[in-house]
């Protein structure tokens, strides 16, 4: 069986480099662009707890939503707020694709075509997990 390696070394040599000089420039992309989130990440955890967190009376991050409900991975939310640094507004529908801290969510948001626009990072205080089934009232 071939090896990548073994179908690189078949290659001319500039033809190689080239395909070596990508491959390095995507890895470098990738490491930046997560550099970028984790810096992003950190930035929206403190504004979260630099605010009020009004969810919770003893002012302890929970990774609810605005309306209390755990976030998760894969989860489709709505913002509850404009994001000022993006073009970003109330209501645009998002799925939750990372979970970058305790309260702090990647979010990519797609069109009906199935296409993403953006992916911003967003504090759960921001979000409203949208429910598709009916829930039961909690008992009292």
């Amino acid at each position: 069986m071939r090896t990548l390696t073994d179908f690189l070394n078949e290659l001319p040599g500039t033809r190689r480099a080239r395909i070596e000089a990508d491959a390095a420039a995507l890895i470098a992309q990738e490491r930046e662009r997560r550099e970028q989130r984790a810096e992003n990440a950190s930035a929206v955890r403190s504004v979260t707890q630099a605010a009020d967190t009004s969810l919770e009376p003893d002012g302890d991050i929970d990774g609810n939503d605005a309306a209390g409900k755990q976030i998760e991975i894969f989860d489709v939310v709505a913002l509850t707020s404009n994001l000022p640094d993006t073009d970003l507004v109330t209501g645009q529908v998002g799925t939750v694709i990372e979970l970058l801290g305790s309260d702090t969510y990647e979010v990519e948001f797609i069109d009906q075509a199935g296409r993403s626009y953006a992916t911003a990072t967003v504090a759960g205080e921001q979000l409203l997990v949208l429910r598709y089934e009916p829930q039961q009232a909690a008992s009292a």
